[in-house]
Formats: structure tokens, sequence, C-alpha cells
């Protein structure tokens, strides 16, 4: 189909969307390749509202199909009819611009590495359908600063595990000559008073010097959550979990739908600004609530904490992350 699939034959066979996809997504992916005349347009407005995920295997796949297709033969007689815009200079321009912002927004770690990727493509194929030279310039830019991107992961973590103290007693000697494998020492944050640990910096051990690690931000969300921290470091990171875990941080639209727990069960498809990171189909609310008062701190409650607050479905604002003496010096003065 040099069109793409018909839009009423996509809602029609929503039943084909992936289980780790949202409708919305599989929607705006099957809208890429739209009428060819309009496809580079198409993937315009995804590169600045995205509604698709960059990090997925298959918007690669439909990216790849955009940007490649040949199309009918152009007026011009220099591009095929599907590519003509890339002549317009102005979209070109707007185009790169898209691109640099959506390659400065990634993540400096491997798991981008899907994304990254599919901006290389884009890129590669403007320099390649462009004649305008200062359009040149700047993709062999852009991609050289790729380039620099996927080198420095060269030092980011791709896997961490848990293990016990018995084990970490065992294996502290090959551990300490390996080239491979670093050792953290870290405890769950339990206090406001205690400082957080997850940085994973405290000490190290290793054969290698551990300095310049990178340590994705989604591994240590995880083992905070696993290991029962109860509470955030700011602000930003409470959004940074709320959004892995599908809660809400913020008022939804009226047309999302909201658990009593804060997990969001439908968003607004006409806010874009409610596009959810989360890959939890069910909430998880109540087994971390359970997994952190009950297994990691033994039956203590935890509902002023941040976390309990977050499992109760009560939505925190900065203030609630404001270190405990400014907040009292706060309310002398205001006394």
């Amino acid at each position: 189909m040099p069109n793409g699939p018909p839009p009423n034959k996509v809602i029609a066979s929503q039943f084909d969307c992936p289980k780790h996809m949202f409708f919305e997504e599989y929607i705006a992916l099957t809208h890429l390749p739209l009428e060819f005349r309009i496809q580079w347009q198409n993937t315009l407005v995804q590169l600045s509202f995205p509604v698709i995920d960059l990090k997925k295997v298959e918007t690669t796949l439909f990216i790849l199909q955009t940007i490649y297709q040949s199309g009918p033969r152009g007026t011009s007689g220099t591009y095929r009819e599907s590519h003509e815009i890339i002549s317009d200079d102005t979209f070109t321009r707007a185009f790169t611009e898209k691109i640099e912002d959506a390659m400065q927004s990634l993540d400096e770690n491997w798991e981008c590495a899907q994304a990254l990727y599919s901006l290389i493509c884009l890129t590669a194929r403007v320099l390649t359908l462009s004649s305008n030279e200062g359009i040149r310039m700047t993709c062999l830019r852009l991609l050289a600063d790729m380039g620099m991107i996927s080198y420095s992961w060269k030092s980011t973590v791709n896997q961490m595990v848990i293990i016990s103290p018995y084990e970490a007693q065992g294996l502290y000697p090959s551990i300490k000559e390996s080239k491979h494998v670093t050792l953290h020492l870290y405890a769950p944050r339990s206090s406001l008073g205690l400082k957080p640990l997850d940085k994973l910096d405290l000490y190290n051990v290793s054969g290698e010097v551990t300095n310049a690690l990178c340590i994705p931000r989604g591994f240590i969300i995880e083992l905070n959550l696993f290991a029962g921290q109860l509470y955030l470091s700011s602000y930003e990171e409470y959004v940074e979990v709320c959004d892995f875990l599908g809660v809400a941080w913020q008022p939804m639209g009226e047309d999302s739908l909201v658990a009593t727990d804060g997990f969001i069960l439908r968003q607004d498809k006409n806010n874009r600004a409610e596009r959810l990171e989360s890959t939890f189909r069910q909430s998880p609310i109540k087994f971390l609530n359970f997994l952190m008062s009950q297994i990691r701190r033994k039956g203590e409650v935890i509902d002023k904490t941040h976390m309990g607050k977050m499992f109760n479905g009560i939505i925190l604002d900065r203030s609630d992350f404001e270190e405990p003496r400014r907040v009292e010096k706060d309310q002398v003065l205001s006394d």
C-alpha cells in the first residue's frame, strides 16, 4: 500500500494492536505512511509532538518504510513524488531541528539505542536527498554528534544483579579482579534524615576504574522500588517514578480515567502532555504497598512517607520534598 492503510481500516483492526503498545500509539504509527505525498510531514509531526515511541523496533520499521519507499515519479524529475518535500529548504531545516531536539532529549544510556538508530536513518536520508549545502553540513554535524553519543554508551551499565551479603562474601575476590563487574554498596532510604545511596557511588569494588560508569535511571528506579526506598530526593524523581509506574502526578484531563490508587486506567487521547511511559497494564500499587510495608518494613505503617502517600493516591507537590529544617523555619517566620 503506497498510501498506507486507511484510517477506518486501522480502527477496525484495533484487535491487532500489540499488547506492549497503547492504542493511540498504534494509530499514530499506522498514520506515518498515510498518503505518500505527506509521509515526511507525518514524521515531522511525530518528531514535534511524539505519540510514537522511537525506542521500539516497530517504530524504526515504519520510519524505514516511509523514508525509503520510492513512490511515483515526481514532477521535478529529480525526486520521487514521495520525497519532493525535501527540496523545500524551509521544511528540511525544520525537520533537522526536530531531529536535533529528539537527539538531545535521549537519555544517555544504551536503552535508547533503537531511538538513536531511527534518528541516524532519518538524518542520513535527508543528507542523501537534500542539495542544500547548509542542510547537508547540518546533517553531517548531527551524525557526528550521534556517533559521540553511541560511543559514550561504552561505559554504560547494561545489566544489574542484586546479591545477598553471603553471595558478596563468596564472590568478593573474583569481583575485585574483574574488569567487567563492579560491586556497589547500597541501602534503601528509609528516613528523611538519611542521605540517599542510590547514586551507587559510596564505595565500589572492581578491577577497573568505575568513576565514569553511567547507570540508567530505569535501573535505579527499579532497584529503589524492589529494595523498599520510602523517600525520594526531589520532585523530579517523584515524576520519574510516577511515569514508570503509570501513576498520576498531576490532575488529568476530563477524558482520562484514574483509579483510587492513582493508577491511570485511560489517558486523555487529546492531551499529548499526558503521554505515558509506563509499560504496566494493571496497577502495581497494591503489590508494592504490601512489599514495602509488610515485607521490607515488617508491618510498619508507611502512610506518611513519600511512597506511602503515593500508594494512597495522594498527588505530591514540590513543597513535599523540601528539607524538614527549612520547612520548620518557614513556619516559624510565618507565625
